[in-house]
Order: C-alpha cells, then sequence, then structure tokens
C-alpha cells in the first residue's frame, strides 16, 4: 500500500559571491544564476546559488517510491531568445549547513548529480516538478547523510538570475515523498464489532417554510425541506410532486441515496415564526418522505414514513409556539440511487379551515 508525504524545507536560503560573507537566511527569495557584471561592483563574478534541505522521516521498512521537488519560479532575467536552455544542476551537499549562517564563503562542498532542470519563459509565475528519486532514496536508506542540496544556475553569461519564492512566501518549495511499507505477518482475525447506528440525514428550512391549508381542511401548499434551505410546493399537495420545474425555479430539494440502506426513525419541529388566533382552530403539522424509485422527478409517499408533530396548533398561536414529534422502530428499505424528499404539510380542523401558518422547520432520519 502506497502513501505519500508533502515535505516542507527545514532550511532554504541563497548565498551571493559577490556578497561572500553575508547571509541571507531572512530573505524570503531564492536565486540562481549570474547577477550583472557592472562598474559599480568592479564587474567583480555574482553568482547566486539556492541551499535546500528536507527532513525525510518515514515508518520503519519503508520504500521511497518517488520525490518528486515543487519549485515556484517568479522571476527570469534573461529571455528564452536570448539564452535557451537555460538549466539549473542539482548538487548533493557533502557537508551540513544552517539557513541562519551559511554564506558563499561557508556553504558546504558538494558533488554533482545526475539531476538538473531547465527554466524556460512559460514557467514564471507557475510551479516546475524536479524528479530526484535517487536522492531521497539515498537518504533515507541512509547510504549517505541528508544535507540537503545545493542548485547552481549558469554561470558563465551575466543576467542569468532565475528566481524561486521561498518558505515565508505563498508559494513555498516543497518535496512530495511516495513511499510503501512492507506488510507484516497478518494477524489473527479479531471479533465482529457491534452494528453501527447508521448515519443521520440532517434538515432544516434556514428560512421559514409557509403551509397552508385549503376547503375543508384539506392539506394545502405543502413545504420541502433541504439542507439548510426550503421552498414552498408549486401547487396544492396531491397524490405524487412532481419537481420537473424550469429555469430558475428553487425546487429541487431531493437527494440521491448513495447506497442500499433502512430507514429507521424520523423526527420533525416546527416553530412558528408569525402569530395567529385560531380560537375554535387546530392545525396539524405533519412531516412525511417521499421517495422517486426510477429514479426522476415524480414523487410519491413513503408509507410509514409520516410523522404528526404536537401538539396541534390552536387558539391563541405567539410567535415561536413548538410542535415536534418523532416516529421510531422503523425498517423501511431504500435503495441506491433513489431519490428521497422531506414534506412539511398541515391540514386543519375546526372554525377556520382556510389557514396558512409560517415558522421553521426542522428533521432528521436514521438510514443504517
Amino acid at each position: 500500500m502506497s502513501s505519500s508525504i508533502n515535505i516542507s524545507p527545514t532550511d532554504s536560503v541563497y548565498i551571493s559571491q559577490f556578497y561572500q560573507k553575508i547571509n541571507f537566511g531572512a530573505i524570503s527569495q531564492l536565486f540562481t544564476g549570474e547577477y550583472l557584471r557592472t562598474r559599480v561592483n568592479h564587474c567583480k563574478p555574482d553568482a547566486y546559488r539556492t541551499l535546500l534541505k528536507f527532513s525525510i522521516d518515514l515508518p520503519c521498512s519503508s520504500i521511497i517510491c518517488s520525490a518528486i521537488l515543487h519549485l515556484f519560479i517568479n522571476r527570469k532575467d534573461k529571455p528564452d531568445n536570448d539564452l535557451s536552455p537555460q538549466t539549473v544542476t542539482i548538487y548533493e551537499n557533502e557537508n551540513n549547513f544552517s539557513q541562519a549562517t551559511v554564506t558563499w564563503d561557508t556553504a558546504p562542498n558538494t558533488i554533482i548529480t545526475l539531476y538538473s532542470f531547465n527554466v524556460i519563459d512559460s514557467d514564471v509565475g507557475t510551479y516546475i516538478s524536479i524528479d530526484i528519486t535517487g536522492l531521497a532514496q539515498g537518504w533515507s536508506n541512509m547510504c549517505h547523510a541528508n544535507f540537503g542540496v545545493t542548485l547552481i544556475g549558469n554561470e558563465d553569461k551575466s543576467d542569468t538570475i532565475i528566481g524561486y519564492e521561498s518558505t515565508a512566501n505563498a508559494n513555498p518549495p516543497y518535496l512530495i515523498v511516495n513511499y510503501s511499507s512492507c506488510a507484516g505477518v497478518t494477524g489473527a482475525t479479531g471479533a465482529t464489532g457491534l452494528a453501527g447506528n447508521g448515519a443521520i440525514i440532517a434538515y432544516a428550512s434556514g428560512i421559514p417554510v409557509s403551509l397552508t391549508t385549503i376547503a375543508l381542511g384539506l392539506v394545502g401548499i405543502p413545504g420541502f425541506l433541504g439542507f439548510g434551505n426550503s421552498a414552498p410546493g408549486l401547487t396544492v399537495l396531491g397524490a405524487t410532486i412532481d419537481l420537473t420545474g424550469a429555469g430558475g425555479t428553487l425546487l429541487n430539494f431531493a437527494f440521491s441515496v448513495p447506497r442500499d440502506g433502512t430507514i429507521t426513525s424520523i423526527a420533525a419541529y416546527f416553530s412558528t415564526t408569525v402569530a395567529l388566533s385560531l380560537i375554535g382552530t387546530s392545525i396539524t403539522i405533519t412531516a412525511q418522505l417521499y421517495e422517486s424509485t426510477t429514479p426522476d422527478n415524480i414523487f410519491s409517499p413513503i408509507p410509514g414514513t409520516a410523522v404528526t408533530l404536537s401538539p396541534p396548533i390552536s387558539g391563541i398561536v405567539s410567535v415561536g409556539t413548538i410542535s415536534n414529534g418523532i416516529v421510531t422502530g422503523l425498517s423501511i428499505p431504500v435503495a441506491a440511487q433513489i431519490r428521497l424528499l422531506l414534506v412539511f404539510s398541515a391540514t386543519a380542523s375546526g372554525e377556520i379551515l382556510i389557514n396558512t401558518v409560517a415558522g421553521y422547520a426542522s428533521a432528521g432520519v436514521s438510514i443504517s
């Protein structure tokens, strides 16, 4: 089994031939190449080199499959039409260094490796990737000490500076190591664990839903609940619900079931947001799951999933009047890919049968 790890450098710093005794460890920039030779510096060579070091700490017996160095190019002084290719060679350090103290004069001895990379104009503003797998494998296997690397650019021509972002910038260097571990002896099979309780699908209306009752106190316009949002139905609730809708219509609050499961319980809650006078009238809120088994946009109620909230809303109703309910002990199978829709509705009895009740709605469905 393979894994990967993203490693940031423990040390990243550049050194300057002209400023040979100065440490640049506090500068959040890296360079390779040769700077301009001018009268100001008396034509003295001014090469720049970058030193990087990564600590590779992997589990025992790990085998490195690949190690890719990523550098973000943010500067390139000499364009391709003046010099191409512009190659940067990777050297392995033979002794240690510290970002906080290293200078040109105290830089570690180096030995050339097989690794190099070319930088072109289009690389500026992007990461480039360099495969240094062999180096990382050597460090990990203790074949040789890990003192990091030195990047050396074109130092034969002036004005060949290439810049890279350092660790203090938004695009720092990093090393991605892919590795695998040798499998040990397979142990004995453990005891079977307890069955899980399943997943809980949580619903909340976000804004209040408005539910209506019509003549004879029958269900009118329902409310469809999603995960922090809701919308009223487009028509009076009938035997089925059509979510086909049209462009720009807030209607689809159904979700697709990703695996076979069993509905085991449903809880629902409603809190009024508008005061009402329902003297002689009682409004009952119901929450129920609907399904589309095809699946398509036509939904039918799932028998056994209706939750009748109590107490009914009646009398002088103040803001924040609460009704809630739960059904448990269910064993209703649902198949992968069917769509489920949670619907709130209201019915009325008593003196006033045509009503509108608004409130925050919530629910939860347990599927094992």
